[in-house]
């Protein structure tokens, strides 16, 4: 068989190879090579996770059960026998090949990902199969709108096996519906082997954000797994190397007026100023990386009094503390709002503010920069051997804040 795990489309369940072999065996199907005992780590799993209960792994607690319709209890579930895709990488680059010998590659970029699905519908009965094609139509197409697409998060392990971390694939919607190339009838069962497309608009694979450390500001002490050490220290703002965009001319001719330099568009107090005062508290930690994967950052700034200029770096474990140039990431935020949390999200590159109860999740771009007061680089990196991690709370007095400034710092796998 193609994938022995578990399989979530958005919040929906749509393998469990453990529930279908229990549903199989209880259903006297002898069409399926599984037994419940072997995969009973799918189901410790699950509850372990807080996903499911002990006893919830009954036809009747099926995400697609309906007491309304006898042909859903018939159903056993989607076995795959593989997904073409999943587990490889969408990097690719043009070649322009010349006339003569040889040519020239472009750059290469990660396009987007179809996971090709080859999958035998399990059930009691003919119409339970066809109840589940239907059901599985149902769940893959989702709630879309009158324009758009239904783009979910495809949530699933990576090898089928306890230990396998939790993986997803962002963005996945149905390309091509389901079809069904062969129905078989048994003596006491019915499968159907359909296929169908889904495509991955973000190509790549992430994992479950690895919590780095929490509570870095202030008089806390920082925790989080792995903390090697942590402190403070009082910095002064410098200006770090670069390129100087100013035109240059020949002075031995004068006429030649130089265009006058951009504007600055910034209002007062938007960028940090060179020799400006702020302190700064930083933590280093033990790797976090458990595959090899580059990693993005998911950072939560909260605070009890609106702070402004509040930077969050990134740096290989190798820098010294007081480190000012060459972050492996940084993001500076202009203003942090009271009595929420803003989220510097570096899987969905996105920045967004809640207070954690209402329904109303406020986008925040507008509100954060990057170094040079340019905007953030979305960038992933490696951690070798560990990192070091630094919050930056500039003293002026125009930055506000009462000292309640916290941020706490979880890493994300992403691979292609």
């Amino acid at each position: 068989m193609g994938y022995d795990g578990h399989i979530m489309y958005g919040d929906v369940e749509l393998v469990n190879i453990y529930r279908s072999a229990c549903l199989a065996s209880k259903m006297g199907l002898g069409i399926l090579r599984y037994q419940p005992t072997p995969l009973a780590w799918i189901a410790d799993r699950m509850v372990a996770e807080g996903r499911a209960r002990r006893d919830d792994f009954d036809v009747t607690n099926a995400p697609w059960y309906s007491a309304n319709h006898p042909a859903s209890a018939e159903f056993a579930g989607l076995i795959p026998l593989g997904i073409a895709g999943l587990d490889d990488s969408s990097l690719s680059a043009e070649t322009l090949e010349f006339t003569s010998s040889g040519g020239s590659s472009g750059t290469a970029r990660n396009t987007t990902q179809s996971l090709v699905w080859s999958a035998i519908i399990i059930a009691k009965t003919e119409r339970g199969a066809d109840y589940g094609k239907r059901w599985i139509d149902k769940i893959m197409s989702g709630p879309r709108k009158r324009t758009g697409r239904f783009r979910v998060n495809l949530t699933y392990l990576r090898t089928a096996d306890s230990t396998s971390p939790l993986v997803h694939r962002r963005l996945v919607s149905l390309t091509r519906g389901t079809s069904v190339t062969r129905k078989t009838k048994h003596k006491c069962a019915s499968s159907w082997l359909v296929t169908f497309t889904m495509t991955c608009d973000d190509p790549f694979e992430y994992t479950k954000p690895m919590t780095a450390l929490n509570t870095l500001g202030g008089t806390n002490t920082a925790a989080g797994p792995g903390i090697k050490s942590q402190g403070s220290l009082s910095l002064a703002e410098e200006t770090c190397s670069g390129f100087d965009y100013t035109p240059l001319y020949d002075p031995q001719y004068p006429a030649l007026v130089s265009v006058p330099r951009v504007p600055d568009f910034y209002p007062d107090g938007w960028d940090v100023t060179v020799g400006e005062a702020y302190t700064r508290y930083w933590a280093r930690i033990n790797s976090v990386d458990q595959d090899g994967s580059r990693l993005v950052p998911k950072i939560s700034l909260t605070t009890g009094a609106d702070a402004r200029m509040v930077r969050v770096s990134i740096w290989d474990e190798l820098n010294p503390n007081d480190v000012k140039c060459g972050p492996l990431f940084s993001v500076t935020a202009t203003y942090v709002p009271a009595g929420q949390t803003m989220t510097i999200d570096g899987e969905q590159e996105r920045v967004y503010a809640w207070d954690g109860s209402s329904a109303l999740v406020r986008l925040a771009d507008s509100v954060v920069f990057g170094m040079g007061a340019l905007p953030i680089e979305w960038a992933s990196f490696t951690d070798r051997a560990g990192l070091l991690i630094t919050l930056d709370v500039f003293t002026a007095a125009r930055h506000g804040g009462d000292g309640s400034l916290r941020a706490n710092v979880s890493l994300i796998g992403k691979t292609d």
